[in-house]
This record gives C-alpha cells, structure tokens and sequence, in this order.
C-alpha cells in the first residue's frame, strides 16, 4: 500500500473518530486537512467540496485557537473555499478578525455587516485593510474608539481624509501611541507632524522641522525678537527657579495666552521652550543658560541640554514660531507689539522687567492664570 493509501486511511479512520463523537480529534482533523488542503499542486471541484463540507461542519464544533489557525492559514490562499471562510467569520473571535483583515477581496456585505456589528475587534481588523472606502474610513474614525484609531493611522496603505488627519493629530497630542503612529505615515502633512514635535521620537524631530522650514519660507512671517533687556530678564527669571515669572514674561514676549504659557513650562521634553526661545529671539548661549536653570529635569540631562541647544542653533525663527502655533493649535499673538514693550534701564531687582511685572496688576493677573493653567 502506498504512502497516500496509508495517509487517506488514517485521516478516514481520524474523520470517523471526530464523528462518533470524540470532540478531542476534531481540532487535529481540521488542522490537518486544512494543511494538506494547503499544500496541495492543484484543487478539482471534487477536492474544494469534500474540504469545505468537512471544514463547514467542524468550525463550530473546535476551539477558538484552531479557528485562529485554519483563518491565518486559508484566508490567503486563493482556492480558498469562501463559504470556510464566511464560516470562520461566523465563529468571531480571532478567526473572524484574520478573515476580515486579510482576505484578498472582501465582499461588501460582509464589510457591512461587520459595520453594523459593532464588534471592536472586527471594526478594527477592517481598519487595517488597504481598500477601504473613504466612506468607510471616515465612519471607522468617527467611533472614536482606541483601538481602531490606531489601527487608521498605523494603515499607511490607505489614504486619510484630511478632517480625519486633523481628529486624528488632536487626539494624538495626549496618546504617544496614536501619535507615533500618526509620525509613521509618509502622508501627514508637515504642521500635522510639527504638532507632534513633543511626542515624536527625538531623532525624528529634526525632520520634522526641516520639512517645516520649506513651508516657512513659502509664506515667512519673521517674528520680532524681544529684546536684550527681556532676554536678561527671562536669563534671571531661570536663575532664580522662578517658573511662573518666567512664564508670564515669555507669554507677553511673543504672545502666548496663559494656556500655551503653561504648555511651553511643562512640556518635559522641553521642545517647546527650545521654540519660545527661539521666537523670543535669544541666542544659543543665552538660551542654554536658561535651559541649565529653569528646569531641573532638563538640567540633569546633559543629552537633552544638548539636543535643545542645538535646535535653537539650527532652527530659524519662522519656523520655530510655525511649529510652536501648530503644537499649541492657534496663532501666537504679537499684535500691538506685545513683547516689544519699553522695560525700564534701572530696577531695583537686578532684573527690569521683573520689577515691571511686580508693579503691573495686569501683569500679576497672567502669572495667576498661569498658575492655574500649569
């Protein structure tokens, strides 16, 4: 008896096994048929029926581990039976989210169906296929739903809508994942990313920036520099530890309200204070002064020190003010020449613009709100 006699009677006695009811052999069946179904040279009309009449009537009947495998292992394959795989569909679970994230061509019905399920692993398997609709990415997006969120901006074979990229970046500024995810994309546009600067991994900020500086010299819009004597203000302000005139300073310097004040002192990877001080106009020594004093976080990273002072070195001001708009989400403020403001030669705190500050009851009313903010 050959080898293949031998084989088709241990599977027959193995398929007599499973239906006398011993449910322990129906997993091994399956699999095994589903292997040398597999590995078959050619399929006849004969092969994909008795395969898919056995496979149809034990998908129901084996665990859930052996659904996942038989979906992984057929959902490719193009003889396929569809009729195995609208059964392991059926079944949920992991086999139904290997079928709808990998079938070659996806009927529309059952995108539809799954649509109308609700199911989270399903509707998140299809947000990783490369053929959806726009439609359809647009009502996956509006679900709003962790998962599935990721699962759009990881599938980079599928384009965006651009008020879905938008959703997207302002969701993704508090979820580092989605955020990463969204940086991954060759198609976010370069203020999308540059809103992300803070969350991007450090060695794509530098990118990210240059491929801002083309747009900036698109349509520059050169920020004033706030002065030498706001600089040596802001210089003392960080010697002394004192945060919340600091950041009442750098808010009327270039025209941040008490929100993005807030956003720039607390940002721990200090990006954003790199970019004030790049628009506030100070230079590499004066700005690592500050960088060595203000925070302690950043002062104890000699890497991060040195990253931020060389982005102050390398960034320009137009596009250091177009990225801290875009990380903060609205225009910076300099109207009516704020942070271009006479501060007096002469004050009794070794710092000018601190005793300004000390006598302006506005001035007191943004240092609280910025406590508040921060």
């Amino acid at each position: 008896m050959d080898k293949a006699s031998l084989r088709d009677r241990d599977l027959s006695g193995l398929a007599d096994l499973a239906g006398s009811g011993a449910a322990e052999a129906r997993p091994t069946l399956l699999r095994v048929r589903t292997r040398l179904f597999l590995d078959a040279a050619s399929h006849s009309r004969d092969d994909i029926a008795t395969f898919t009449t056995l496979a149809c009537g034990l998908v129901p009947l084996v665990d859930a581990d052996t659904r996942a495998f038989v979906a992984q292992a057929l959902v490719g394959h193009p003889a396929a039976p569809a009729a195995v795989l609208e059964a392991l569909l059926r079944s949920g679970g992991d086999a139904a989210a290997a079928v709808i994230a990998a079938m070659p061509t996806l009927p529309e019905r059952w995108r539809e169906e799954v649509l109308a399920s609700g199911d989270r692993q399903l509707l998140a398997a299809l947000a990783t296929r490369a053929d959806l609709p726009t439609a359809v990415v647009r009502d996956l997006a509006a679900r709003s739903d962790e998962a599935m969120m990721l699962a759009i901006a990881r599938n980079s074979a599928t384009p965006l809508p651009d008020a879905v990229i938008r959703d997207l970046t302002i969701r993704a500024r508090r979820h580092v994942p989605l955020a990463r995810a969204l940086l991954a994309r060759p198609d976010l546009p370069a203020m999308d990313a540059a809103s992300l600067l803070p969350l991007a991994p450090v060695r794509q900020r530098k990118a990210i920036l240059t491929r801002l500086a083309e747009q900036a010299r698109v349509a520059p819009r050169r920020a004033r520099p706030a002065g030498s004597a706001v600089t040596r203000a802001l210089i003392d302000h960080a010697a002394d530890h004192d945060r919340l005139g600091f950041g009442v300073l750098i808010a009327r310097a270039i025209g941040l309200d008490a929100e993005g004040a807030a956003r720039v002192l607390t940002d721990p990877t200090g990006e954003l204070l790199a970019l004030a001080l790049i628009v506030a106009g100070l230079t590499p020594d004066e700005a690592v002064r500050i960088f060595l004093t203000l925070e302690p976080a950043i002062a104890r990273s000699v890497e991060t020190v040195f990253t931020l002072t060389e982005r102050v070195r390398t960034t320009d001001a137009e596009t250091a003010l177009l990225a801290l708009e875009a990380c903060l989400g609205k225009r910076l403020d300099r109207a009516g020449g704020r942070g271009a403001g006479h501060v007096p030669a002469m004050a009794p705190s070794r710092s000018p613009e601190r005793a300004a500050a000390d006598a302006s009851p506005s001035v007191k009313g943004e240092r609280e709100s910025v406590r508040r903010q921060g």
